[in-house]
């Protein structure tokens, strides 16, 4: 009888450890483990993505905290790309099922501008319906 009280216990303690390693992997791919992104010097091309629901709205984080909006963030990387001299091109990433009217406008408007300074190349992934499909207009509207 003990034996087989020993062999859950067993059992129970590297499901534990498992589990634990898990919560490990998962925190690292989250924080993007800890900014190990390696400097490469030269010319760069930067990669942005644009993932799901197109809003002005602050995102709310677990404990209902507001985060910066995806227009925000759009136009924060953006920004930034066209500052670094590094940075000679950007790819836009666009997987999303559209969103707000207004929001999708505002995205349009600073890619636009943006592809003045600096060549911009949008992918569409999985989804880029709706607003995400606007943004992508960037190639058959004037500039």
């Amino acid at each position: 009888m003990k034996k087989g009280w020993i062999g859950c216990l067993i059992a129970a303690g590297v499901v534990m450890v498992a589990g634990f390693l898990f919560l490990v992997v998962v925190a690292a791919i989250i924080q993007g483990a800890g900014g190990s992104e390696a400097y490469v010097p030269g010319p760069k091309i930067a990669h942005i993505d644009l993932e799901g629901m197109i809003s002005s709205q602050a995102r709310g984080g677990v404990l209902g905290g507001g985060g910066p909006s995806m227009v925000e963030k759009i136009k924060k990387s953006l920004k930034k790309a066209r500052e670094d001299e590094e940075v000679k091109a950007i790819v836009l990433r666009i997987n999303s099922p559209g969103g707000e009217v207004t929001a999708s406008d505002t995205i349009f408007h600073a890619v636009r501008e943006t592809n003045k300074e600096k060549p911009v190349v949008i992918y569409m992934d999985s989804l880029a319906a709706s607003g995400g499909y606007y943004i992508c207009l960037l190639y058959t509207s004037p500039s």
